[in-house]
C-alpha cells in the first residue's frame, strides 16, 4: 500500500485480524458444542480470558503491577 491512507488501514485491519486469530487459537474454526446459546457462551468465555491475558500483559508491560 503506497499511500499514507492505504497504510493506515492496513494497520486496523491488522490488529482487528490478530484479535480474531488469538480468539480462533485456543479452540479452532469449528463449534465446541451443539446449540447457538452454548456456544456464544463459550465464544464470551475465550474472549474474556483474552481480554483478561491482554490486560495482563499491558500491566506488565507497564510496571502497574500493586
Amino acid at each position: 500500500m503506497p499511500t499514507q491512507r492505504g497504510r493506515a488501514s492496513r494497520r486496523k485491519r491488522t490488529v482487528v485480524e490478530h484479535t480474531l486469530a488469538h480468539q480462533l487459537a485456543p479452540q479452532g474454526r469449528r463449534a465446541r458444542y451443539k446449540g447457538l446459546r452454548k456456544n456464544q457462551f463459550d465464544g464470551r468465555r475465550h474472549t474474556a480470558v483474552s481480554n483478561l491475558q491482554v490486560a495482563a500483559h499491558y500491566e506488565e508491560e507497564h510496571g502497574l503491577a500493586s
